[in-house]
């Protein structure tokens, strides 16, 4: 069996984390999604609010950094890194969102699958410098990091919740 490529490799781990992320999401059926708690001075995010802010991250790390393209999702700019907690009513519905969640992973997913490994190393397409580089590879690092963050934030939620999730 011939050796595995990196950006298989970097797609395998990118499904893994989202497949974790799904496990937990699963979990939310009987739950308030739109539920927000205060921790202190804290406000924490919603669990609908977390999955759209993935769906964004997705889009824009991998669809617009790597790929060079975009959903086009208008809806998606809601739940950039440091917007403003949108209004409830700004909120799409929590299916709309795990739908946007699934078509978007799937498109990261192929084209992540039809790029080579030698354009790992070329600059992304966004202009993000992380401290491994400015590459296509350390965008697509940071977002397998990002999903496996956002996903315990999931599950801290649901805790908080009530729901039993291991």
């Amino acid at each position: 069996m011939p050796p595995q490529s990196e950006t298989k490799f970097l797609a395998e781990l990118l499904e893994s984390a989202r497949q974790l992320t799904h496990f937990y999401l699963e979990k939310s059926t009987e739950v308030d999604k739109m539920q927000r708690f205060d921790i202190g001075k804290y406000r924490t995010n919603s669990i609908c609010w977390v999955a759209a802010h993935l769906a964004w991250g997705e889009d824009n790390l991998i669809l617009k950094g790597v790929a060079n393209q975009g959903t086009g999702i208008e809806w998606l700019k809601l739940f950039k890194l440091g917007a403003e907690y949108p209004s409830e009513q700004d909120l799409p519905p929590y299916d709309e969102v795990i739908a946007a969640l699934n078509s978007i992973h799937k498109s990261s997913l192929k084209a992540l699958l039809k790029l080579p490994d030698a354009g790992l190393d070329e600059k992304n397409h966004i202009g993000l410098n992380f401290s491994a580089g400015n590459n296509k590879r350390a965008v697509i690092r940071h977002c397998i990091r990002h999903e496996s963050f956002h996903c315990g934030q999931i599950g801290m939620l649901l805790r908080m919740l009530g729901k039993k999730v291991i």
